[in-house]
């Protein structure tokens, strides 16, 4: 039991990582893939084979077939791949309750109980996890099993289960034989974002609470860090869930996903976390740019003050030996001293400003 279940008033933990078939979310793509599934089995079908990207919910929809499965349903389910054809059938004869280590035809051994569970009036349905880690070789002999059967109906039931890149290799020319045997073919997708809310929801009620803690913009948070993949919405909704118990919030809005999923490394940073992070550089630009606008300051009083006295001491040696008209052409020339200091001047203000602004957009 998680610490935050009694002050979100749960009776269990919502968000657990556990395939726990209770909290199944129906959303269209496992509706319709549990439906077919059940189908397939109901009706002994054969040969199916569902795929999905990882966290998407496979392991969860084949534990609720296993547990929907009636009294007559014998379920071997095989989650952790096999490398050898005598381990796969070393784990078959495990899940199945029959003795297949040593036998000299295994196959055989297997034939005959799939035959006395069907005059019995039950079903065998064998379900391999991680499919894409079995190699070509024992995805033929698991082919082979079906091939066990009366003139009228498959004996042997198989599923097998995997990642996207498992369809890649179903659709390779050395499984086109297995590839013909299928009935059945689904991948499992995403959940959108009003999906992604109705899950949240769903879990919570499940969970026995009575109102949901995350806010509506916090559900579209949580999809859009999680990209709608349940196991990801898990995480970050648990994680959530404690951060609030922690702050004594029984609220939890998008600002608090988006700490979780920075924590996380979901993305890089909270936003708000960046502006404030923004606001402190701007104080540092502030004291730095200061700097810089007093040196130029410097500059330009140096300069101003030298070439002012320079003109000083030209027209005190000058001034006594010229005419009148060269007095004009002296004012005509202090005119131009005069423009060249504003001119100075006003480059020295032009520095510091763009001095200013570059400094700014290192940040």
């Amino acid at each position: 039991m998680a610490v935050y279940e009694a002050y979100y008033n749960c009776s269990r933990e919502p968000f657990s990582l556990s395939p726990d078939p209770r909290f199944l979310y129906a959303a269209e793509p496992h509706r319709e893939a549990l439906a077919q599934l059940c189908y397939l089995v109901q009706e002994r079908k054969g040969f199916a084979v569902v795929t999905g990207e990882v966290g998407t919910g496979k392991t969860m929809l084949l534990r609720s077939l296993i547990e929907s499965a009636g009294p007559n349903v014998q379920t071997g389910y095989v989650f952790n791949p096999p490398r050898t054809i005598g381990a796969l059938y070393d784990s078959i004869g495990y899940e199945l309750g029959i003795t297949l280590t040593g036998a000299a035809n295994p196959a055989a051994v297997l034939n005959r109980h799939l035959l006395s569970a069907y005059e019995d009036g039950g079903t065998v349905v064998m379900i391999f996890d991680e499919a894409q880690s079995l190699s070509i070789e024992l995805l033929e002999e698991i082919r082979l099993l079906t091939n066990i059967e009366t003139s009228s109906t498959k004996l042997a039931q198989v599923i097998l289960a995997g990642q996207p890149e498992f369809d890649a290799k179903i659709d390779s020319t050395e499984l086109r034989a297995l590839r013909q045997r299928l009935v059945f073919r689904y991948s499992l997708s995403a959940l959108s974002p009003p999906e992604t809310v109705q899950y949240i929801a769903a879990r919570l009620a499940v969970a026995g609470a009575r109102r949901s803690p995350f806010t509506l913009k916090a559900c579209g948070a949580v999809h859009r860090y999680s990209g709608g993949v349940p196991r990801l919405v898990n995480v970050l909704c648990d994680n959530a869930m404690l951060a609030g118990y922690a702050a004594a919030s029984r609220t939890i809005d998008e600002e608090q996903i988006a700490d979780v999923a920075a924590d996380l490394k979901l993305i890089r940073s909270p936003r708000r976390a960046y502006q404030k992070d923004r606001e402190l550089g701007r104080a540092g630009v502030t004291t730095t740019t200061d700097r810089s606008a007093g040196h130029y300051r410097l500059i330009y009083t140096v300069v101003a003050t030298c070439i002012t006295l320079l003109l000083a001491s030209a027209v005190l040696i000058v001034a006594p030996r010229l005419s009148s008209s060269s007095f004009e052409s002296l004012n005509q020339m202090g005119g131009i001293l005069y423009n060249a200091l504003r001119w100075l001047g006003k480059s020295a203000g032009s520095l510091i400003h763009n001095e200013s602004y570059s400094e700014i957009f290192k940040i």
